[in-house]
């Protein structure tokens, strides 16, 4: 199934506004079946399936979500990657 349009979150704490101290990111779209697609990132697979956006807006999750384009997706693999190489 592919999807055919993302919308793109930064999960962020309650206190935090930035790309740069987001948690994670997430993306949910429809796929060409109309169903709902929501993946998140890893470095280490990629984009995964996930609940995070449901469960951060079901409060299920603390946090929050700030919607984000395609150029502040690159920017937090940039940072995770610097953060994975300090760690």
């Amino acid at each position: 199934m592919t999807p055919v349009d993302f919308q793109y979150f930064a999960w962020l704490s309650e206190d935090k506004e930035s790309v740069e101290d987001a948690r994670e990111i997430a993306r949910i779209g429809t796929g060409a079946d109309g169903r709902t697609v929501q993946e998140r990132y890893t470095p280490e697979s990629g984009w995964v399936g996930t609940d995070l956006v449901h469960a951060v807006q079901d409060l299920r999750k603390q946090g929050w979500l700030m919607t984000i384009n395609q150029q502040d997706v690159d920017l937090f693999k940039v940072i995770l990657a610097r953060r994975r190489h300090q760690a």
